[in-house]
């Protein structure tokens, strides 16, 4: 080989690792722009009497870059490096490659304060440290693992978002006993088990466990986050929750969509409680709670003992109380209270001490009276939902002490006569629910002319099945007698209950009139020439 050859070869060789150092090296930003904020600088003035004088005017600042990553393939061992790496604030990796996080890059990100990677195919989060960064969002990948402190060498970090990926055992703890993260989002992964060093003393406001696979835990793990204000257990798979070992303490729980059969929270300290669509036979709440949500559950045992005087909202649609309703009757500062499908056939006085009460739906039950003694007197209810029970007429006294009432639904029940002028009974009423009763047409007919004189809304129903018999969307049957009332022309009640059916003939007949009139002329005016 000539020694000109032997050079350029190796200029060749130079080149090409170069070249490969350059790409390994340089992480090109797809998406970079400045992230500013308003500012002041001082400027001289030439003023023509005054001479120069130092004044401020506004200007845009350049606080950093943010910064995409998109479709890259990244190694954890190679030494990247972004342009103005220092200036970089915002850093958003995407839909890439890689086997672990690129340490040797971070050495460089001294102003990230947000790090985002998704879409990604890592694995494993190894510790980071960065003394700016507050946000991180590492969702939307095939995470498995994290080293032991990962985040603990963020001391200003506030957000973490792990959600989505594969976490199967949370191990830990991942932070210092010093940081401050207001919310952990580990929800949809494969969780399985939580260890007791999993969450140790840090600050923690909101934890989001939900959509994973828990079969049984105990709160107390959680007992060591004293600063914990939410706690989302939702959709897993819990059959077992246990509080023993202490008080646990927190304002949101939410169980929601688990298989749980029973609850004991007599030793917790919890203000909202929400365990919709579990099994639930038997519950037990703890002190100081003021919300509750266990519809669609099977509860026929209820306790609310520790905190009748502090609820104000219970939710127990779809349940088996029966009339078993004791410790909500002594829940006297109820503000809402729903006790759709729960086979109630007598109130009682049950709620004639809930003078706050403002929402109360009984859809559903099978009451068939409606009487005085059901309520306060002097009640607050606004919104009152008696639809779909056994009641056939309303007691004029019972109804009138709802001088609040705003809406009114009796819908499907088989009442048959009611009051002309409701508003003389509840002067606040604005909205009322009649369909799907045993209203005779021409007596309906009657209602409804009076409700629109006094400009009452109706709730109507969608499911009235074709052809129905009905006024104005509410289904209504013909008299036995055959008769019609006095004082009321027979075409309205007839266009009142055919209503378009009715309009559709009476046009047809015009039309076929028409055409007769037509005829005969055509025929007189033959005939005389």
């Amino acid at each position: 080989m000539t020694l000109l050859g032997a050079v350029l070869l190796l200029f060749l060789m130079i080149n090409k690792n170069l070249g490969q150092g350059i790409q390994d090296k340089n992480i090109h930003c797809d998406e970079r722009s400045p992230i500013t904020t308003m500012g002041e600088e001082d400027y001289e003035y030439d003023d023509a009497w005054n001479g120069k004088e130092i004044r401020t005017r506004q200007v845009i600042v350049i606080q950093g870059y943010y910064c995409k990553v998109r479709n890259y393939e990244i190694f954890s061992d190679r030494d990247y490096y972004v342009n103005q790496s220092d200036m970089v604030v915002n850093l958003e990796i995407e839909i890439s490659i890689l086997n672990g996080l690129p340490l040797k890059l971070f050495g460089y990100l001294t102003s990230l304060e947000r790090f985002i990677v998704t879409n990604t195919t890592l694995q494993h989060v190894d510790q980071i440290e960065f003394r700016k960064l507050f946000l991180i969002n590492f969702s939307d990948n095939h995470i498995i693992s994290l080293d032991k402190n990962a985040f603990s060498e963020c001391p200003k970090l506030i957000y973490v978002n792990l959600s989505y990926n594969n976490i199967a055992i949370l191990s830990g703890p991942f932070f210092d006993s010093q940081q401050k993260i207001g919310t952990l989002d580990l929800s949809y992964n494969q969780i399985t088990d939580i260890t007791e060093e999993t969450f140790n003393d840090f600050h923690l406001n909101f934890l989001s466990l939900s959509n994973n696979l828990l079969e049984e835990i105990n709160l107390n793990r959680f007992s060591k986050l004293i600063n914990l204000r939410t706690l989302d257990l939702s959709g897993n798979r819990l059959k077992v929750l246990e509080t023993s070992g202490g008080n646990f303490i927190v304002d949101n729980l939410c169980l929601d969509f688990n298989e749980l059969t029973s609850l004991n929270l007599a030793q917790s300290n919890i203000r909202v409680i929400s365990s919709f669509s579990n099994k639930l036979q038997c519950v037990v709440i703890g002190i100081n709670c003021r919300s509750i949500d266990f519809g669609i559950n099977e509860i026929t045992d209820l306790s609310l003992i520790d905190s009748v005087d502090t609820l104000n909202y219970v939710n127990l649609d779809f349940n088996k109380l029966g009339n078993n309703l004791q410790d909500i009757c002594k829940c006297t500062n109820l503000v809402a209270l729903f006790l759709v499908s729960n086979g109630i056939d007598n109130l009682g006085s049950c709620l004639s001490q809930m003078v706050f009460l403002d929402k109360l739906s009984l859809e559903g039950n099978n009451i068939y009276a409606i009487n005085h003694d059901n309520f306060p007197t002097k009640n607050r209810i606004t919104h009152l939902d008696l639809s779909f029970n056994r009641l056939e007429t309303l007691d004029g006294y019972a109804m009138s002490i709802f001088s609040d009432l705003r809406s009114l639904c009796l819908a499907g029940n088989q009442i048959f006569d009611f009051y002309d002028n409701p508003k003389e009974l509840m002067p606040q009423l604005e909205r009322i629910g009649l369909s799907h009763n045993k209203f005779k047409c021409s007596k309906l007919y009657i209602l409804l002319k009076k409700f629109k004189a006094q400009n009452l809304e109706l709730y109507l129903d969608d499911s009235l099945p074709y052809n129905t018999t009905n006024i104005g969307g509410i289904q209504c049957f013909h008299s036995h007698e055959g008769e019609l009332l006095k004082n009321i022309d027979s075409t309205d009640i007839l266009c009142a209950i055919f209503d378009d059916e009715f309009k559709y003939l009476f046009e047809k007949l015009n039309k076929v009139e028409n055409e007769v009139n037509k005829m005969s002329s055509l025929l007189k005016t033959v005939q005389e020439g």
